[in-house]
């Protein structure tokens, strides 16, 4: 068994290296296919994380009708408070409201001045789970919230959500579309290859037919060659995106900052990795696969 592989691994090799325009050519056309498409899934990694981080960071304002006394409004937080989908409400009375307001500049206070706080309503502002903004499930929430007993009206950042959603559903759906067609293209690419490199190794094949070889054993050299291919073009890729997250460090930072993104944005992670690599050996078996299915048994058999 172990002569076998080392068999396997030296034919591979070798053929690689009578070939290595070609192995070369390949490499870098699967490494840039899988560039692109691990650009495109750091990018909807990002976009839900921007979704969970307004769940946990922001806020759901409900303002108490005038109706309900200063006394009851900790029995309104409660209610909010028990919710499912609430992580944490909190009471703003009206002056709280106000000072908070006046702290945004000298602008906002002046607009402010002469106002009374007991004219306007307390709010509650309620924080829902991460989870329910990452499940879409926020405007169930909001709904049950105004059904609540002394809730006059409920305002949410839903144009900002919205928009980040339709951001998520394109994007989700240009990834599958482009990942999809790329992942087509380079498995027929792939078997083009294979198909040239059976060509140019005929005899060899012949040979070792003649000889009694079986299929697999034929074949095995190839599955490898379309496999390092893969696994190579995998880690290029990523190395790729490793590059252009230094080369672009400073504009992601301010990035981040502008969008309020937590943590760093990043094009490169170590799962990312491991992920591309596992892509770009699928897609090698896949055209190897595809290549001596239809070419090496009706061609040089």
């Amino acid at each position: 068994m172990a002569s076998r592989l080392s068999y396997f691994l030296q034919a591979a090799f070798a053929g690689m290296v009578r070939a290595r325009a070609l192995t070369l050519s390949s490499t870098l056309t699967l490494a840039a296919a899988l560039f692109v498409m691990g650009a495109f899934a750091m990018a909807l990694h990002h976009g839900r994380n921007l979704a969970r981080a307004w769940g946990t960071g922001g806020h759901i304002s409900c303002a108490i009708a005038s109706f309900v006394p200063e006394d009851s409004w900790p029995s309104v937080k409660e209610a909010l408070a028990a919710l499912p989908g609430v992580q944490h409400v909190e009471l703003v009375p009206p002056e709280a409201a106000v000072a908070a307001f006046c702290a945004k500049g000298k602008e906002a206070c002046a607009l402010m001045e002469g106002v009374d706080p007991k004219l306007l309503p307390a709010a509650l502002h309620v924080t829902p789970m991460a989870s329910m903004v990452a499940e879409g499930a926020i405007d169930s929430l909001v709904q049950r919230m105004r059904a609540v007993t002394g809730v006059e009206d409920v305002a949410y950042g839903e144009t900002k959500l919205g928009q980040v959603r339709a951001a998520m559903r394109t994007g989700a759906l240009m990834a599958l579309s482009l990942g999809a067609l790329l992942c087509a293209a380079m498995v027929f690419m792939v078997s083009n290859t294979i198909r040239l490199m059976i060509y140019a190794r005929q005899d060899e094949v012949r040979i070792l037919r003649l000889v009694g070889a079986t299929r697999w054993f034929v074949r095995a050299p190839f599955l490898i060659e379309g496999l390092s291919w893969g696994l190579c073009a995998g880690g290029l890729g990523a190395l790729g995106l490793w590059g252009v997250q230094r080369a672009f460090e400073e504009p992601l930072m301010r990035a981040q900052g502008i969008l309020g993104y937590p943590g760093a944005l990043s094009l490169f992670c170590w799962p990312l990795l491991g992920a591309q690599m596992a892509a770009g050996a699928l897609m090698g078996l896949m055209g190897s696969l595809l290549a001596l299915h239809h070419f090496l048994d009706e061609d040089v058999g």
